[in-house]
């Protein structure tokens, strides 16, 4: 099976969170939301290899947008 080309880190609303282990990064499509454990706004957390439908390439030049 091919590797699937629209993951998270392929994507212009990713990124990287520096400093973990994993490869996680935070998805910027939609502004950060405040959760019931949190008292402030929070990205949704994903790792590098996770998609969903509002996949956009990155910029060639490496500009998230």
């Amino acid at each position: 099976m091919a590797e699937r080309q629209e993951r998270c880190d392929l994507c212009r609303w990713w990124l990287h969170t520096e400093g973990h282990a994993l490869a996680l990064g935070d998805c910027r499509r939609y502004p950060p939301v405040k959760t019931d454990i949190h008292d402030y706004g929070v990205w949704a957390e994903t790792m590098d290899i996770d998609w969903c439908g509002e996949f956009r390439p990155r910029d060639p030049r490496g500009f998230p947008a």
